[in-house]
């Protein structure tokens, strides 16, 4: 309404993600290598928000939990006063004397690197984003990824990652419980999705947005 049709280049760029995260995907054991003094870590890097869903989470892992899958939750992100107040509650209330939930609050950019290398599997529970850096950053770190089936996470994530509904308690249980005990789809879609973040660089975002912005000044001249 305010401009009528663009005429000329359109690109699409996106975003990059940092070299501190890339690493090949380590190879990943049978959750029968993994007890409760050694537990399977899912890690959500995610703002605390209503839509985020980490309560929610939680609720699926304590399912987990209570089929006997040795696994604990690690949580980091910044948060809204309220969605924090929530999640501390959610956690009282969930967490027994083992600890399995832990929140961490936000990090810098190389301890979030770290704490993707450490972990053994990625979650991502929101239900509405653009393009979501904190997945494509677990796609470049090799690990195994859980993820909301909302839009544009399909997208970007292709056929490296699993699918659940984060607001479907059972969906999200069935996805994750399935995902856990098979460690040979594990190394096969952290495989695939650490192919997907090679296309996110952002020396490639500097150099198409250069091209554009040179392309556009010599047809203006």
């Amino acid at each position: 309404r305010v401009t009528g049709d663009l005429e000329g280049k359109n690109p699409i760029i996106s975003h990059g993600i940092g070299q501190q995260f890339f690493k090949q995907p380590k190879p990943q054991l049978p959750i029968s290598s993994y007890s409760q003094k050694n537990r399977f870590r899912l890690l959500y890097v995610s703002v605390i928000d209503v839509y985020k869903h980490q309560s929610e989470l939680i609720e699926a892992v304590d399912e987990l939990r209570n089929k006997g899958l040795p696994v604990e939750l690690n949580l980091i992100g910044p948060a809204y006063p309220k969605s924090l107040k929530k999640l501390l509650k959610t956690i009282d209330r969930y967490n027994d004397d083992s600890q399995w939930i832990k929140y961490f609050g936000p990090k810098s950019s190389l301890e979030l690197a770290e704490a993707c290398h450490s972990a053994d599997m990625g979650i991502f529970s929101s239900s509405c984003e653009n393009l979501p850096i904190i997945l494509l950053e677990k796609m470049a770190s090799g690990l195994p990824i859980a993820s909301s089936n909302k839009g544009p996470m399909i997208e970007v994530l292709g056929g490296g990652g699993h699918y659940y509904d984060p607001l479907d308690i059972k969906h999200m249980v069935s996805v994750l419980k399935n995902l856990i005990v098979e460690n040979t789809e594990r190394e096969k879609i952290s495989k695939v999705s650490y192919s997907e973040a090679q296309k996110y660089s952002w020396t490639l975002c500097a150099d198409k947005t250069m091209e554009c912005l040179v392309d556009t000044a010599n047809r203006h001249r």
